[in-house]
């Protein structure tokens, strides 16, 4: 089977312009013209590259795409998280970690997924801000519009419902620890939702949240090993904090 490439070629390209088409090269005459600057990414199964199988896969099933990943980089920073608090009196819990996975997988993906296409389309299309000043628009509607303050009410919510606490105990921690939950996000996450919204793509703005999450919870975490007794009202407010923290190993196991 033939394969097919994408190149620009300046003798079917528009005056001024070069534009992107499918060249079969078995069958192109004139491809010795043609300068090959950028390939599809079907180019071939054998050439390619776990970032670019990647890319398709978040382009064809993006919402499911985002959840795997999200609930492994969940899964991945709480067992990191809890193998560094060896000397948690209360052991490794494969409960906790399976909290993790399923906050990060079943919740906070598909929220997150529409939550930075919505800002895509609020900031830039809708508002129409200043190049300039879109990282620092979206950081705000993120940080202190409507994200933040909702995901810290979504993720405590559901951690308490996962770990089978009653509707008075789920609104009494809501309670104690929802401004300390947005208080310790806000150290951070301001800045790093800047370098967000101003480098990474929208499709890979989550992961990258993620990333960040996974090595800020583990840094924490390992600091924070020695005392344990410090450890566990932490534990209960940085993970909603990061805004989609991968966790766990803070507070109550979760929380971009």
């Amino acid at each position: 089977m033939a394969l097919r490439r994408t190149v620009l070629c300046k003798y079917i390209s528009q005056p001024g312009s070069a534009r992107a088409v499918w060249i079969n090269p078995a069958r192109c005459e004139i491809g010795k013209y043609c300068s090959r600057l950028w390939r599809s990414s079907a180019v071939t199964r054998g050439r390619r590259n776990p970032f670019t199988w990647y890319n398709e896969m978040l382009e064809k099933y993006p919402i499911r795409t985002k959840c795997i990943t999200s609930g492994v980089l969940y899964g991945v920073g709480d067992y990191i998280a809890q193998r560094a608090m060896a000397n948690n009196e209360n052991g490794f819990s494969d409960k906790r970690l399976l909290r993790a996975v399923i906050y990060g997988s079943v919740i906070m993906a598909p929220l997150a997924h529409v939550h930075f296409n919505f800002l895509e389309w609020l900031v830039v299309e809708k508002i129409a801000a200043r190049a300039s000043l879109v990282p620092f628009v979206k950081m705000f509607f993120d940080q202190f519009g409507y994200w933040a303050p909702a995901i810290t009410v979504v993720y405590h919510v559901s951690m308490g419902a996962m770990e089978g606490l009653s509707y008075n105990e789920t609104v009494e921690r809501l309670k104690k620890l929802y401004w300390p939950t947005l208080k310790a996000c806000w150290i951070i996450w301001p800045i790093v939702m800047v370098v967000n919204f101003k480098l990474i793509p929208v499709a890979h703005q989550l992961n990258f949240c993620l990333a960040v999450s996974l090595v800020w919870a583990t840094i924490l975490s390992v600091i924070r090993a020695p005392d344990s007794s410090s450890l566990s009202k932490l534990e209960e407010i940085e993970p909603a904090c990061a805004e989609v923290l991968p966790v766990s190993h803070l507070p109550v196991d979760g929380a971009q």
